[in-house]
């Protein structure tokens, strides 16, 4: 198997989840084309699941993956993780802490809106990664993002300014972080 289809687990029971080895991908079909806006839903309004580990080798999730699985607390992403759809952690209120890993390069508009438990996001990527349209939509004060790159390589995003990929946000952006 290596992948998992559109809305095969949605609004389950699952509590956790240990993604096997050799699935590549969450969306349609094992032909669709694998983009940020690929049509997923597959744990959608799971609101009891509150881990899930994804396998070296994983390659990307569609939209809306994890939409409104409230109680989610911990997602590990391995470094082959390349695309994080539109709306894929959309309400996932409980998360606190992600890193997204350096093999990132397609983040849909919206991945994170309404995350309002998360504290700290940790952004490794490079700043070549697309960034869709209000990626921290609804995010306070109280949350950060930390980007291991300067500000001035935000110039190079396809949605080139703060206004679009961090519109209604008031989360803070840490440019030039280096972990501990």
């Amino acid at each position: 198997m290596t992948h998992i289809g559109t809305y095969c687990f949605s609004e389950s029971g699952l509590e956790t989840l240990t993604i096997p080895s050799g699935v590549k991908t969450l969306k349609s079909s094992p032909t669709a084309t694998m983009t940020y806006s690929s049509t997923a839903y597959t744990f959608k309004g799971c609101e009891n699941l509150r881990e899930v580990i994804f396998p070296e080798g994983f390659e990307g999730m569609g939209a809306g993956v994890f939409q409104g699985c409230t109680s989610l607390v911990n997602v590990v992403l391995p470094d082959t993780t390349a695309i994080i759809g539109s709306n894929a952690f959309n309400g996932c209120t409980s998360l606190q802490e992600l890193t997204l890993p350096s093999s990132l390069d397609s983040l849909g508009y919206q991945a994170f809106a309404d995350c309002t438990g998360i504290k700290k996001l940790v952004f490794k990527a490079s700043p070549q990664t697309y960034f869709g349209a209000n990626v921290f939509l609804n995010w306070t004060k109280d949350q950060t993002v930390y980007f291991m790159f300067g500000e001035e390589a935000t110039t190079n995003w396809t949605q080139t300014t703060t206004s679009s990929w961090a519109s209604s946000s008031e989360a803070t952006f840490v440019f030039n972080y280096v972990e501990a």
